[in-house]
């Protein structure tokens, strides 16, 4: 349990300093004069990353590499410690940052959901035009016998035949 504590606070001090940076770039970004949106826009995600990305990382670095100055903080006695601290300090920060992000991808998938639900449209059963035709030919020629000559059933088409005595 305390060993994950310090990955606890960290993952709040980091969440505290990304919300107040942003709060700062949006304020400060709007006064240097770009000339076009999308380099305005450019600029606003480089610095937004680039201390995010910064804010995030630095613990690691700083219990890797400057543990050393810090000895009495017990971080990186060996490198089983190290790694055991670094990934206690991995687990909870995105963890932490899963968490952060849940309720926003839980927001989306229901408002997906929901609209997909109220755009259905009622489905009605109904017989197509061409069904209630072809039904209605059918109950018409169900009395009707196939044209026959000489008592046998056979089909003639009057212009071939035409065309063959005249052929001939």
């Amino acid at each position: 349990m305390f060993n994950y504590l310090p990955g606890v606070i960290n993952a709040l001090q980091i969440g505290l300093f990304n919300l107040f940076y942003q709060q700062v770039v949006f304020r400060l970004n709007p006064g240097e004069n770009h000339k076009h949106f999308s380099s305005n826009e450019n600029s606003l995600v480089f610095k937004l990353f680039l201390f995010i990305f910064f804010n995030t990382f630095n613990s690691f670095f700083l219990i890797t590499y400057a543990s050393s100055l810090y000895p009495s903080l017990n971080l990186c006695l060996s490198p089983a410690t190290c790694f055991d601290t670094l990934g206690s300090q991995t687990s909870t920060i995105f963890t932490a940052f899963f968490l952060n992000q849940f309720p926003q991808i839980l927001f989306h998938f229901l408002k997906i959901k929901l609209s997909a639900f109220r755009s259905k449209p009622v489905q009605v059963s109904q017989v197509h035009g061409f069904i209630a035709i072809d039904t209605e030919i059918e109950a018409q020629h169900k009395g009707l016998l196939p044209f026959t000559s000489n008592g046998k059933s056979i089909e003639i088409d009057g212009t071939m035949s035409l065309y063959l005595k005249t052929a001939t």
